[in-house]
């Protein structure tokens, strides 16, 4: 799903690996799009498992895009082994990316016990 703020809104679901030839389509689908207005691309990445480096070079040329006019592309719903390896290719620097991780609890402080001597 990919949602635009500002004055133009639309959805669409990607539903594919962005690997090789797939994240090249996916672009080219991307940039029929009314990217030009929008102040924000929000993509959900809730079905993609896989990006490879020819997905990285699409998600880095779309965040040139949007950059390149005010806008912004921020990645959500990621699975977080997927977040891992984005961050590891340092994508994060450039494109927001939100994990679908739950947040690990932080656990309460212990109290230290006083001597009674």
């Amino acid at each position: 799903m990919i949602r635009l703020t500002q004055k133009v809104t639309h959805t669409h679901k990607v539903d594919r690996q962005l690997v090789g030839d797939e994240a090249f389509e996916w672009l080219a689908e991307l940039s029929k799009l009314p990217l030009q207005k929008a102040a924000a691309l929000v993509i959900s990445m809730e079905r993609v498992r896989a990006v490879d480096a020819t997905g990285i070079a699409a998600l880095v040329r779309l965040h040139g895009y949007l950059a390149s006019r005010g806008g912004e592309l921020v990645l959500e719903q990621v699975d977080p082994s997927l977040t891992r390896r984005l961050v590891g290719m340092g994508l994060n620097l450039a494109v927001p990316i939100h994990s679908t991780a739950t947040p690990v609890p932080v656990a309460a402080p212990t109290r230290a016990r006083r001597s009674l001597a």
